[in-house]
């Protein structure tokens, strides 16, 4: 081999390491927003489950209260508070629904890599 042949060759192989580089350096940062992402989506999980045992005890006394068969003196502060779990029960599933998308976008990136 010539020294002209060497010389296209090594500039070819630093070329296609530099490429390999950005790839490992993308790859890396989709891995850790995966990560970073399915932490939010579980920690969002946990906080709907949280909103909907919270909804269910709210609903019964205020289910109690519009019936008037309750045994205990509830409020319609109890109807008003199952109101507003519900409204934040929606913006959460909103939000993971949100999450899940991202997710789902970074899960593809990964895959065509």
């Amino acid at each position: 081999m010539t020294k002209k042949k060497l010389d296209t060759e090594v500039v070819k192989l630093k070329t296609t390491t530099n490429k390999q580089q950005v790839v490992i350096d993308k790859s890396q940062q989709y891995f850790e927003r995966q990560a970073e992402m399915q932490a939010n989506v579980k920690s969002t999980q946990a906080k709907i489950v949280e909103l909907q045992q919270a909804a269910k005890g709210f609903k019964k006394a205020c289910d109690e209260f519009k019936s008037g068969n309750s045994w205990n003196w509830v409020s319609q502060k109890d109807c008003d508070n199952y109101d507003q779990q519900l409204g934040l029960l929606k913006n959460k599933q909103a939000i993971l629904a949100t999450q899940q998308q991202a997710l789902a976008v970074i899960n593809d990136e990964i895959g065509k890599k």
